[in-house]
C-alpha cells in the first residue's frame, strides 16, 4: 500500500464525517424553541432526568429517551442540549455507512459515494438536527448492519475451503462471533429506541442463518452439517441478546416504579403518589407486562388523522414530506397588535423571529439526487438480487425489511419513518453505479424493468376503468413493482449474457471514465447542487417568502 493510499484511507472517511457535522450542528439552536413531536421527547427526557420514568404514558421504549436526556444534561436544557447527540450519531452514521460500503463494495469511491449521499439528504439533516427518536434508531441500525459485515468477514464466512482436501475430508473451523454479540445489542438499542427497529433485526437473522448454512455447504457439501449448532447461535446473538438489552432498557422505569404511569395506579392514595410505594419485584414485573401490553393495544388500534399523515407506497417518491416548522411575520405581528383569541380575550403577538416579507420553514423531504436515482437503479439492485449477489442481498435485506412491511400496515405512517432507511438508499445507489462500472450487460435489466412497469400501470389503469376508482395510487405501486421485478428478470437474463461471453470484467484500469465514474460523479454533483437548492428549507434559515415558495415543487408538499 502507497502513501497516499494510507493517507486517502484515513482521509476520505474523516473529510466525509466532517461535512456532516458542519451540515448537522451549523446553526443546531435554530430554531430557539421546541418543534413537532420534540414537544414530546424532549419533555419525556425532562422527567428522566428528574425521576428516571415519564409520569405520563409512553408509546416508544426508553433508549432513545435517555439519550436526549443526555443531551440535555451535557448542554443544558436549551435547544443544543436537546438536539446535540442526534447530530452527533447522525455524522456518525454517515462514517458507518462508508465502513459498510467499503466491506461491501471493496472500493473506496463507491464507499465515499454512498456516504456522501447520506451526508446530503435532507431528510436526514432534517431529522438529525431535530430532537426525535427515528435519528438514535437509525444508527443503532447502521451500527448493527456493519457489526454484522465485519463478523462476517473475520470469522470466515467467505474463507474458501482447502482445495486438497476433498468435503469428506474438512473439518469446521472454530471460529469466534463476539462482533455478532455486539452487532446483537446494537440491534437491541434499536429495539428499546422504537419498536420497529424490530424490522432490521428480522432481516438481520436471515442474513446471519443465510451466511451460516452457505459457508456449511462450501466446506462440507451440505448445509445441513452442524446447522443446528449455527441455527442456535444465530439465534443466541440476534434473538436473546437483543431482547435481553430491551429488557435491560427498562430496569431504571422498575426501580422507579411508583414514579411511572403505570406504577402510579398502585402507589396513588387520595391524588398523592405514596413514596416510597411497597410493590414487590412480582408486581413491578407484573406491571411492566401490563405495560408492554398497553403499547401494544395503542399501536394496533391506533386511528387518527393527521395533515402530514402519508401511505407508504407514497414514501420512495416523496410524495407527502411533513412540514416541522414555519414562521412567518404578518403586519400585525410585526406592529405588536393585539388579537383576541376564542374566548374574546385580547393577546399580546409574539415578536417576529423573521424580517417582514421572509418566511423560515423546515421540510422533512429527501434530496431528490438520492431518493429518485435509487428508483432509477432498482432494476440494477433487483438484478442483483436474482443473481444472488451477496452486496445487493445485503442491501436489499436492510431497505426492503423496513420499508416493505409498512406496506400492509393501516395505522397512521409518516414519511420520517424511512429515515432508518436513508443509509441503504445510499448504499444501494452506490451499488447501482458499482455495476455500471463493470462490464455487464445493463440492456435486458432496464429493458424488462421498463417494460414491467408499463405492464404495470396499465393494469392499474384498466383496473381503475373496470371498478370505476378514481384515485390513481395503485397505478404508480403497480408501476414500481413492474419496474423491479422486470428489472430482476431482465438482469437474470444479462447474467447469462456475462456468462457466455465472460463481459463481467472491470473496466481495464488506465481507463478513468468509466460509466460508473460518469454515473458517480453525476449523482454526486446533482446531489451537491440540490443540496445547496434546499438547505434553507432543511435548516429553517429564512428567505424571501416567494423565494421559499420555489422550493415547493408540487402542492403536497405545502
Amino acid at each position: 500500500m502507497t502513501d497516499r493510499s494510507r493517507l486517502l484511507r484515513v482521509l476520505v472517511p474523516a473529510v466525509l464525517t466532517g461535512v456532516a457535522g458542519v451540515l448537522l450542528f451549523f446553526r443546531l439552536d435554530e430554531p430557539a424553541r421546541i418543534i413537532f413531536d420534540e414537544t414530546y421527547y424532549v419533555g419525556d427526557a425532562r422527567q428522566y432526568l428528574q425521576q428516571a420514568v415519564e409520569f405520563e404514558f409512553a408509546v416508544h421504549p426508553p433508549v432513545g429517551k435517555w439519550l436526549i436526556a443526555a443531551g440535555i444534561a451535557l448542554f443544558g436544557d436549551d435547544p443544543v442540549g436537546w438536539r446535540a447527540v442526534g447530530a452527533f450519531l447522525g455524522s456518525l452514521s454517515v462514517l458507518l455507512t462508508y465502513l459498510i460500503g467499503l466491506r461491501l463494495f471493496r472500493r473506496m469511491g463507491f464507499a465515499a459515494l454512498a456516504a456522501l449521499l447520506l451526508a446530503l439528504d435532507g431528510l436526514w439533516i432534517v431529522q438529525a438536527r431535530t430532537s426525535m427518536l427515528d435519528i438514535h434508531l437509525a444508527f443503532f441500525v447502521v451500527l448493527g448492519a456493519w457489526l454484522l459485515l465485519v463478523d462476517r468477514d473475520r470469522s470466515g464466512l467467505h474463507d474458501e475451503p482447502p482445495p486438497s482436501l476433498d468435503h469428506e475430508d474438512r473439518r469446521l473451523p472454530k471460529r469466534s462471533h463476539t462482533l455478532r454479540v455486539l452487532a446483537g445489542v446494537a440491534f437491541g438499542l434499536a429495539l428499546a429506541t422504537k419498536w420497529s427497529g424490530l424490522l432490521p433485526l428480522g432481516a438481520a437473522v436471515v442474513l446471519a442463518l443465510g451466511w451460516e448454512l452457505t459457508w456449511r455447504r462450501r466446506w462440507t457439501g451440505r448445509a445441513t452439517t452442524g446447522a443446528a449448532r449455527a441455527v442456535a447461535g444465530v439465534l443466541v446473538a440476534l434473538v436473546l441478546v437483543p431482547v435481553g438489552v430491551y429488557a435491560l432498557s427498562y430496569v431504571p422505569w422498575l426501580v422507579n416504579y411508583e414514579h411511572s404511569y403505570e406504577g402510579a395506579k398502585e402507589c396513588r392514595e387520595e391524588g398523592v403518589i405514596q413514596d416510597p410505594c411497597d410493590v414487590s419485584p412480582v408486581g413491578r414485573l407484573a406491571g411492566l407486562w401490563r405495560f408492554q401490553r398497553s403499547i401494544l393495544r395503542f399501536h394496533l388500534t391506533l386511528e387518527a388523522e393527521h395533515t402530514y399523515r402519508a401511505p407508504a407506497y407514497t414514501w420512495p417518491v416523496m410524495a407527502r414530506p411533513v412540514v416541522y416548522y414555519y414562521e412567518t411575520c404578518s403586519e400585525e405581528r410585526a406592529a405588536g397588535t393585539p388579537t383576541r383569541d376564542e374566548d374574546g380575550e385580547l393577546v399580546e403577538p409574539k415578536p417576529c423571529v423573521v424580517e417582514r416579507d421572509e418566511s423560515a420553514e423546515i421540510i422533512a423531504v429527501g434530496n431528490p439526487a438520492l431518493w429518485w436515482g435509487f428508483l432509477l437503479g432498482l432494476p440494477l439492485l433487483g438484478a442483483g438480487v436474482a443473481r444472488r449477489d451477496g452486496c445487493a442481498l445485503v442491501i436489499a435485506a436492510f431497505w426492503g425489511s423496513q420499508f416493505l412491511p409498512w406496506l400492509i400496515v393501516s395505522r397512521p405512517a409518516f414519511f420520517f419513518y424511512m429515515v432508518p432507511v436513508v443509509p441503504f438508499l445510499a448504499l444501494g445507489l452506490a451499488y447501482a453505479v458499482a455495476v455500471l462500472d463493470e462490464r455487464r450487460s445493463v440492456l435486458a435489466t432496464f429493458s424488462a424493468a421498463a417494460l414491467g412497469g408499463g405492464l404495470g400501470f396499465g393494469a392499474g389503469w384498466v383496473g381503475a376503468m373496470v371498478v370505476d376508482v378514481e384515485t390513481s395510487s395503485h397505478r404508480w405501486i403497480l408501476l414500481g413493482v413492474g419496474w423491479a421485478l422486470g428489472g430482476m428478470l431482465g438482469g437474470l437474463l444479462d447474467a447469462r449474457r456475462d456468462r457466455g461471453g465472460a463481459r463481467a470484467e472491470r473496466w481495464r484500469p488506465g481507463r478513468r471514465w468509466t460509466p460508473g465514474v460518469i454515473a458517480g460523479t453525476v449523482v454526486g454533483v446533482l446531489a451537491v447542487g440540490l443540496l445547496v437548492y434546499f438547505l434553507p428549507v432543511w435548516t429553517g434559515e429564512p428567505l424571501p417568502t416567494e423565494t421559499l415558495r420555489q422550493r415547493w415543487w408540487f402542492d403536497s408538499w405545502v
